[in-house]
């Protein structure tokens, strides 16, 4: 089981990584400021 558990986590690094990668493109090409969300 641990091994599993251990083989799963390690599955689920680059798998994170690459969702992060997306994300962080996708809020650089919107043409709107996420920051500017935010402020009052």
């Amino acid at each position: 089981m641990t091994r599993y558990i251990v083989r799963r986590v390690l599955q689920a690094v680059p798998v994170l990584l690459f969702i992060s990668i997306v994300v962080y493109g996708l809020i650089i090409v919107s043409p709107v400021d996420p920051m500017a969300i935010y402020e009052d």
